[in-house]
């Protein structure tokens, strides 16, 4: 029978993982495309779960999207979110939020029994940092948006303040000719 199916990449072993499948492995930190296990719980930059058992220098398959088969660290139930347990890159449910979430599980275990998980792979602390980020951004931006309201309506009220006066100097203007042009009106019909 095939395991649960998903995208897997390829890697190299960075250390002997012949004794690892189906332990979540992290990405080296000095070389690219290379795996070995977490140094400890809740690790950071999980690059999946291992499907195969290679030893150091060997092709590791890392399964990074998808369904995949993991070992528990403690009771997981169904639907639980799921974080590194251990440096044997068991699985637990997620207790922080800092280090990848990995998936949620597709089945309830106990300690120790392998399961079923939809592998998700976030990086809680980065996700975390880019929602206080937004949080910020869009509380700058809707004050900046009232501000700019405010300014908006006041200069508004001042242009029909000054159009109330242009409307009316205009009619004071108007009423003045229109005395000047009955008063020469009336010089004229005098002087015949």
């Amino acid at each position: 029978m095939a395991g649960p199916e998903g995208h897997d990449f390829t890697y190299v072993a960075e250390e002997d993982l012949s004794s690892s499948q189906w332990a979540a492995v992290v990405h080296s930190s000095s070389t690219d495309y290379r795996v070995r296990l977490p140094a400890a719980a809740e690790a950071s930059r999980v690059a999946g779960i291992l499907q195969d058992k290679p030893v150091l220098g060997q092709s590791a398959r890392v399964r990074k999207l998808g369904l995949s088969y993991a070992y528990a660290s403690g009771a997981i139930t169904r639907g639980d979110s799921l974080e590194v347990a251990d440096a044997s890159g068991n699985l637990r449910t997620a207790q922080a939020n800092i280090g990848t979430l990995v998936g949620i599980a597709e089945e309830s275990v106990a300690d120790g029994e392998r399961f079923i998980l939809l592998l998700t792979l976030v990086e809680l602390d980065r996700l975390t940092a880019l929602s206080s980020s937004s949080s910020s951004s869009s509380s700058s931006s809707s004050s900046s948006s009232s501000s700019s309201s405010s300014s908006s309506s006041s200069s508004s009220s001042s242009s029909s303040s000054s159009s109330s006066s242009s409307s009316s100097s205009s009619s004071s203007s108007s009423s003045s000719s229109s005395s000047s042009s009955s008063s020469s009106s009336s010089s004229s019909s005098s002087s015949t």
